[in-house]
């Protein structure tokens, strides 16, 4: 359990918020490519952990790509909008709300983990600084 502040668009203001998850969740804006066993898709992520994150706008040539729970997938995330991407070789979909999906993520190589730690930490440091 943890804490996290979050600017409200709306408001602009960091408001403190109580999260119970076994990660507190950083609020982002990420790239990010989706496969499943039959499908490619490009989607958003929108809050992210050490433990997973919150896809949004998944699509595939415009067209929404529905998710289900226990699904399984690989993610590349783009975090600097660059080449370089984050690679989680196994994730789980444990929740979906609409056009959102809760992912888990399972699976990924050392080097990626140790570069997930960094962002966590790093957008932690931006979101404590507005």
């Amino acid at each position: 359990m943890g804490t996290a502040t979050l600017l409200l668009q709306q408001h602009d203001c960091p408001a403190k918020m109580t999260d119970f998850r076994r990660c507190v969740r950083r609020v982002v804006r990420i790239l990010t490519t989706v496969a499943d066993q039959s499908r490619f898709a490009t989607g958003v992520v929108t809050n992210i952990s050490e433990g997973g994150c919150e896809l949004r706008d998944v699509s595939c040539d415009w067209s929404p790509i529905p998710f289900f729970s226990n699904q399984y997938l690989t993610l590349r995330l783009y975090p600097h909008g660059g080449p370089a991407a984050l690679r989680i070789t196994l994730a789980e979909i444990r929740w979906v709300k609409g056009e959102l999906a809760g992912v888990e993520f399972v699976s990924l190589p050392q080097e990626d983990k140790a570069n997930l730690q960094r962002l966590c930490r790093e957008q932690a440091t931006l979101g404590l600084g507005t």
